[in-house]
């Protein structure tokens, strides 16, 4: 869920399947009441029944009409769009950060989520991808991992998801943030964070991990599939280090 603070001058961008949920649940006990904070009742709801947290219910969605007047709105905003929305002052001025992720890691992540938990509402626009997606996740579900993820890199199912995902770390190519937290070392870098910003650090829960599980993302890929997410992620593996072995 992003987040605009006013109070504390930062902005959080917040990226899909890189563990944003818990730095949200953190950083919600230190916004001002004119911060803008954009989650949403349903997922809440979905988490406050037993998902992994039950302080889901803490992060409430405020001042979204900021953003989005009279329309639903997204929890996950390209970081192009917020600093349209909040203006070039504001952009340059505000500490902004993020979280990055190895995309190998990212996309089992990404995969399993969409397959497995969120599969009614991942498939409500793919009418035509349906009969493929059907096949990836009976497959997945069967025990063939592996074939099931290349299956779906094959058939060119999450394209425009990976797309997007690389968006959350540029604008025109170039970095953007003043801070890249890593998701390998999260905790470590959030208390740097907090240090930086003056605010209080927690210990950050977890949230959504039981949905994958603590399967090693490298016994999900075939050749095939390592070589593609590496193709199609170069600019942040190359940006910020990453390789498939770590």
């Amino acid at each position: 869920m992003t987040i605009v603070s006013h109070k504390h001058e930062f902005i959080f961008i917040r990226p899909l399947k890189v563990a944003g949920t818990s730095l949200t649940i953190a950083l919600s006990d230190v916004v001002g009441g004119q911060d803008l904070v954009f989650a949403t009742q349903e997922k809440q709801l979905a988490y406050v029944a037993g998902l992994d947290v039950d302080r889901y219910d803490a992060v409430i969605p405020q001042n979204t009409d900021a953003f989005f007047p009279d329309a639903d709105y997204q929890t996950h905003i390209l970081p192009s769009f917020v600093r349209a929305q909040v203006g070039t002052a504001r952009w340059n001025s505000y500490f902004k950060f993020t979280v990055v992720r190895n995309p190998w890691d990212w996309f089992v992540s990404y995969y399993c989520w969409q397959l497995l938990h969120n599969w009614p509402t991942f498939i409500v626009a793919r009418h035509r991808d349906l009969p493929d997606l059907q096949r990836a996740r009976k497959l997945f579900l069967d025990g063939a991992e592996k074939e099931s993820i290349e299956f779906g890199l094959r058939r060119r199912l999450f394209e425009w998801n990976i797309a997007k995902m690389q968006k959350f770390y540029f604008i025109r190519a170039r970095k953007y943030a003043d801070n890249y937290l890593r998701f390998e070392h999260l905790q470590t870098d959030y208390e740097r964070l907090c240090e930086q910003l003056r605010i209080e650090a927690k210990p950050l829960v977890r949230a959504k991990g039981a949905i994958r599980g603590d399967r090693p993302y490298q016994s999900m890929y075939s050749d095939y599939s390592r070589r593609y997410i590496g193709k199609r992620c170069r600019r942040v593996t190359r940006a910020f280090g990453y390789r498939f072995d770590g």
